[in-house]
């Protein structure tokens, strides 16, 4: 058996038996590629191999095994592009390559090449974004909105850096899910809370204060349900509210 035969066997989706595009990983161990297990928990909520409780949110990105079937896979097509370099697509293949749609990478919606509004997601989509904000990033929006314009230059490349961590392949609309959340400090500045908070992976959409327990200074927060490293968000959810689409 070749070096190739045994990385398809060992690094393939357990659903779709292929090298997975995208590898996303189970707690269970189980390696998926993500356009497959996201659709298996559009109406499941099992791992499809243990049958052990499993949501979206608990999916892991595997960016090493990535990189690794990355590199196999540009090899491969240097391969193949040498021995078929005469070779002209037609029409309908460059159609089909450029209609692909990425899958959802929580807490992303949408991660697709044109802008849409949120009644245009698929429902799976929709259902995830619930009764938050949609903030759709654009190319240069990482910090939108902010109710401090100080925010702006702490945190942007901050966010920047959060949205290419999240996002394992190149997209020009991703759309994000920003939820609201509660946050305690001792410092009373709001600068330097949303500098700490994005240097320890979160994502910062908004962040003001609103006043101060015993010695801790309280704030609102707008942020992802998830940190840069794909980790859950423990910080306290405010109660819903309002839906607001951007």
């Amino acid at each position: 058996m070749s070096l190739l035969d045994l990385v398809n066997l060992h690094f393939r989706c357990a659903i779709t038996l292929q090298r997975p595009t995208m590898p996303m990983v189970c707690p269970c161990g189980h390696l998926f590629d993500a356009m497959a297990i996201y659709h298996w928990l559009e109406t499941q909520d099992t791992c499809p191999v243990s049958r052990l409780p499993l949501t979206a949110a608990q999916l892991r990105f595997e960016s090493v095994i990535n990189q690794f079937l990355g590199s196999i896979t540009n090899n491969e097509e240097d391969v193949s592009s040498m021995a078929t370099q005469t070779e002209i697509p037609t029409t309908s293949e460059i159609s089909v390559q450029t209609q692909q749609h990425a899958p959802m990478i929580p807490p992303f919606v949408y991660l697709g090449n044109e802008h849409k509004a949120a009644a245009e997601l698929p429902e799976n989509e929709r259902r995830y974004l619930g009764t938050d904000i949609l903030v759709d990033l654009g190319v240069t929006k990482f910090n939108p909105s902010s109710s401090n314009k100080r925010l702006e230059p702490v945190v942007d490349h901050l966010n920047i850096a959060y949205v290419r961590n999240r996002i394992p392949f190149a997209c020009n609309n991703p759309h994000i899910v920003v939820r609201k959340y509660a946050y305690q400090h001792s410092s009373d500045s709001v600068v330097e809370v949303a500098k700490l908070l994005a240097r320890n992976g979160y994502y910062i959409y908004d962040l003001f204060y609103i006043g101060k327990t015993n010695d801790l200074n309280r704030y609102v927060l707008y942020s992802a349900d998830v940190k840069d490293d794909g980790s859950s968000n423990n910080l306290s959810k405010f109660r819903s509210f309002s839906n607001r689409l951007a």
